[in-house]
């Protein structure tokens, strides 16, 4: 009796096995797929944007560029935060820089990351650091817009990291702070580049 009730209950296992993945084929298998298949054109999308098409910011009331604008010409993306001491440290040199080439058709464009939310807070901070710097901001000051799928985990932290929720600074590797990133005239590729290759990097673009 007990071997008839043991063969019973593995033929019963059997069965719920086999129905378990007849149901895995027929409803689960093609929900995966489909949710594969709609995330394709999300990645290919991006992939199909140029580089000035990729930026997300929030721009500084007055300040706000047009994509016309921005083409035919070198755009400087400097990425940094309040939070990041080294960004902050080497701000003023980036902005020397900026000066020297003031009459040349470069767009400096400063992009905060997401630690400040609002513009208002922003431009708090920014008079509080121009205080320190001993002269205002020369460039373009934006704040990088806010993803609702934050990056948390993926990159280890520390003082000089951007914040995860950072859109702009994510599609373009911008993952510690500062990262300077250069889009050429003909908004094709970029270039990264350190503070020190900086100004000869531009120059060199500027004579192309």
């Amino acid at each position: 009796m007990k071997l008839i009730n043991k063969q019973h209950n593995q033929r019963l296992r059997r069965m719920i096995a086999t129905l378990l993945l007849i149901t895995f084929v027929n409803e689960v298998q093609p929900q995966l797929a489909a949710q594969v298949t709609s995330s394709t054109p999300r990645r290919s999308k991006l992939a199909s944007l140029s580089p000035l098409e990729r930026l997300k910011i929030i721009w500084r009331p007055g300040t706000q560029k047009q994509m016309e604008e921005l083409k035919g010409k070198v755009v400087v993306l400097y990425f940094w935060s309040y939070k990041s001491p080294t960004s902050v440290k080497e701000m003023p040199a980036m902005m020397d820089i900026a000066d020297k080439l003031n009459d040349t058709p470069v767009v400096w464009i400063a992009v905060h990351d997401t630690s400040l939310k609002t513009i208002d807070e922003l431009d708090t901070k920014l008079r509080d650091l121009e205080k320190v710097w001993g002269r205002q901001l020369n460039v373009t000051l934006v704040l990088d817009e806010r993803s609702q799928f934050p990056m948390g985990g993926f990159v280890p932290h520390n003082e000089d990291s951007t914040d995860s929720a950072s859109i702009t600074a994510r599609r373009f590797g911008a993952l510690y702070l500062p990262s300077i990133v250069i889009i050429p005239q003909a908004d094709k590729e970029i270039k990264r580049v350190s503070k020190d290759d900086l100004e000869k990097t531009v120059r060199q673009l500027l004579t192309k």
